[in-house]
């Protein structure tokens, strides 16, 4: 089986390569606590703007919630999970992106 054909390709379709990719092997360049801090920021700033899109799921999830009959205890339980994990995975993505308090807690603990 081609590689295309695992993508719903017609299997009369003519046998091509698939595309090179080009991946860094190996480890990434190491930053210094400067370019690490920085790049935090840019991303905690890019998920606070993108913040709506938490909101809006888990405003819809509600409406989900809101919609589901009381005997319907399964649906109403998803949309619990819903919530809680779109709450949650939002908070973890921003405390990743604290890198600048990572640091103050590294050095508030080697000065102990």
């Amino acid at each position: 089986m081609g590689f295309w054909k695992w993508f719903g390709a017609p299997s009369d379709a003519p046998e091509v390569e698939p595309p090179a990719f080009n991946v860094a092997v190996g480890n990434p360049t190491p930053l210094d606590d400067e370019a690490r801090i920085a790049r935090a920021r840019r991303a905690k700033e890019i998920l606070l703007e993108a913040s709506w899109l938490w909101d809006e799921y888990v405003s819809e999830q509600n409406r989900a919630l809101l919609g589901t009959l009381p005997a319907d205890v399964e649906g109403r339980e998803e949309c619990y999970r819903r919530i809680a994990v779109a709450a949650e995975l939002k908070g973890h993505l921003l405390s990743i992106c604290n890198y600048e308090t990572y640091l103050e807690k590294r050095n508030e603990r080697a000065n102990r």
